[in-house]
């Protein structure tokens, strides 16, 4: 499905729910980046996301953009996104930051991650997508 075929970005975030589900991680990006580029807050977070965990070849960079774009739109997900994304490259320092800049937002996984003083070692911690 092209750009010119989503009339909306809701409706090209709905699109790449779909096509993510479906193991379409190509199209799921396009939907969603589409749909990011409108300021879709979701679909920034699970842009980001794919960006780090399944396009191929990853795109870190890519990732980091599109959550910062989603914690600027309010997305706590995106700031937890940040922390596990700095934690699996050995950054802790950053991991802290935004697993703390999360908890600043309400994220409920950041804050059990602070209190039980697991800010940012846990490798095998998914990342969130956008509701």
């Amino acid at each position: 499905m092209t750009s010119a075929q989503w009339k909306d970005a809701e409706e090209a975030w709905e699109r790449g729910l779909s096509l993510y589900e479906a193991g379409d991680y190509p199209g799921a990006i396009a939907a969603y980046e589409f749909a990011a580029r409108r300021n879709h807050s979701c679909a920034q977070v699970n842009l980001g996301t794919l960006l780090d965990d399944n396009a191929c070849p990853p795109d870190p960079e890519g990732a980091v953009y599109w959550y910062c774009k989603a914690v600027d739109n309010g997305e706590s997900a995106a700031a937890y996104n940040l922390a596990i994304h700095y934690e699996k490259l050995g950054s802790p320092h950053l991991a802290t930051n935004w697993m703390k800049r999360a908890a600043e937002m309400g994220d409920s996984d950041a804050l059990e991650r602070l209190a039980t003083g697991d800010p940012g070692t846990d490798l095998q911690s998914p990342g969130k997508s956008g509701q």
